[in-house]
C-alpha cells in the first residue's frame, strides 16, 4: 500500500519576521529572494538551505549558517524561509529532508546516502508556497 505525505509550505516568511515563525517540527527551505517594495511582492531565486527540526522556530532563528547564508546574497536580495509542518517520526523526517537536498541540491547541503527503506511505499506530495522544489 503506497502511503502519500503531504508537503504543505505555508507561505513565506521574510528575515524580519522570523520570530513569527510556527513553533512546529518539519522541514524548512531557505532561499535567496528578491522584493519588489511598490508591487509588494517576492520573488525567489534559488534555494540556499534545506533543513529539519523539532521546533523549526528555534531551528531557524538561531542556525549556525545565517552568517553564511547572508554572505551569498547578492545586492538587492534577501533571505526568504518555507515551513512545512509534519507531524512524523524524526528519523522519517530526515529522510524526507535528505530526499529533498539529493533532489534539488541546494547550495549549501551536502547530498547524503538515504535510507531507501524508510520511504519505502510512500510518496512525497507538495502542496503551498515554495520554489521550483523537487520531490
Amino acid at each position: 500500500m503506497n502511503t502519500k505525505i503531504l508537503l504543505t509550505f505555508n507561505g513565506y516568511w521574510r528575515e524580519k519576521d522570523l520570530r513569527n515563525t510556527p513553533k512546529v517540527s518539519g522541514i524548512f527551505i531557505v532561499q535567496a529572494c528578491s522584493y519588489d517594495f511598490k508591487k509588494l511582492s517576492l520573488t525567489a531565486l534559488r534555494i540556499l538551505f534545506i533543513g529539519s527540526g523539532s521546533d523549526l522556530n528555534r531551528r531557524i532563528t538561531d542556525h549556525k549558517m545565517y552568517k553564511t547564508w547572508k554572505k551569498e546574497l547578492n545586492e538587492g536580495e534577501q533571505l526568504l524561509y518555507s515551513i512545512a509542518e509534519l507531524d512524523l517520526d524524526t528519523a522519517l523526517i530526515r529522510e524526507i529532508k535528505l530526499n529533498l537536498i539529493n533532489e534539488n541540491n541546494p547550495l549549501f547541503n551536502t547530498p547524503k546516502k538515504i535510507d531507501q527503506t524508510k520511504l519505502n511505499n510512500k510518496t512525497l506530495v507538495l502542496k503551498g508556497a515554495f520554489y521550483n522544489l523537487k520531490v
